[in-house]
């Protein structure tokens, strides 16, 4: 299984829980306990975690019913703009919105609304509103708000902005990247795509495993996976006990990621996040609510 193989070589420590949770469900999925367990875990935190979403989808509309019927409308209205929610949770929302007496046609717009609000809100006197980590000496101030950083308030405008884009658009924004000249090379042959590569370097009792993401075409990609499987077969090794560990999960990982966007003809995810984020890029120097930020923005708003 590449679940395990993967589980072993991550160094973050909230990527390995998350992957360490996937293996345990994996195993409990298709029995009763898998439902006990995910109705003993409260809707607000456990529907914002990856491992279990993994999952969700095996669940029917009335699960989720279950599970939103304590929450207020105001956390469902903003919860159903997540992306991270999947069609039948999204459908229970607005099933118990509806019996709530909330008018269907207005359902979305109140979404968006709430959402919006909620990128606005003030939630603590120190904390930054975007990581949530302190922002007590030398706050960034907008609009009232606190940021531990311009690189904070950037995501979080963006994030703002990125709440009135449809489905739609993303997907054919998407699908224009997908389509369009590689921007490393301006080559046409191979479909554009986030793609990866991982590199290990380990010394004595030290290993770094490293994951890097480029927008560009196979052929870039793949010298890129080259120079990385390279790397980590000649210095992965030396590290005890990761390196062992890392370098053959790092080589094997170059070698999928070297051929396996070869029958893919849909975006992927992670072009659809880079789709979103330059949509929302542009949707906000047009409004011209942030000026004079510079400094380089990771892939996607949240």
């Amino acid at each position: 299984m590449i679940l395990p193989v993967i589980a072993k070589a991550a160094t973050n420590a909230g990527l390995k829980m998350h992957l360490e949770g996937a293996l345990a469900f994996q195993n409990v999925a298709t029995s009763g306990i898998m439902q006990t367990l995910c109705k003993s875990i409260r809707a607000t935190s456990w529907l914002t975690c990856p491992t279990l979403l993994l999952f969700c989808p095996m669940y029917p509309k009335q699960f989720f019913i279950e599970q939103f019927s304590d929450i207020d409308t105001e956390d469902l209205l903003v919860k159903l703009s997540s992306d991270e929610l999947v069609d039948n949770a999204k459908a229970a929302i607005r099933d118990i919105l509806a019996a709530r007496g909330t008018p269907v046609t207005e359902i979305t717009r109140l979404s968006k609304e709430a959402h919006r609000a909620e990128y606005k809100a003030i939630h603590g006197a120190t904390a930054c509103e975007y990581c949530t980590a302190s922002a007590r000496r030398n706050p960034v101030l907008d609009e009232g708000q606190r940021f531990c950083s311009t690189t904070c308030l950037y995501k979080a405008r963006l994030s703002e902005a990125a709440v009135d884009l449809t489905q739609v658009e993303i997907e054919l924004a998407a699908g224009k990247i997908r389509a369009g000249a590689c921007p490393l090379c301006d080559n046409r042959t191979t479909p554009v795509e986030v793609r990866s590569h991982y590199t290990v370097v380990s010394v004595i009792f030290m290993s770094n495993y490293e994951t890097k993401s480029k927008i560009c075409c196979l052929t870039c990609a793949r010298k890129d996976n080259r120079k990385s499987m390279l790397i980590s077969f000649f210095l992965g090794w030396w590290g005890i006990p990761w390196g062992f560990i890392f370098t053959p999960a790092a080589l094997f990982g170059n070698l999928m990621a070297m051929f396996a966007m070869r029958g893919a003809d849909e975006p992927s995810e992670a072009l659809r996040k880079e789709a979103k984020y330059q949509l929302a890029l542009a949707a906000l120097k047009k409004s011209e609510q942030i000026k004079n930020l510079g400094g380089a923005i990771g892939l996607g708003p949240r």
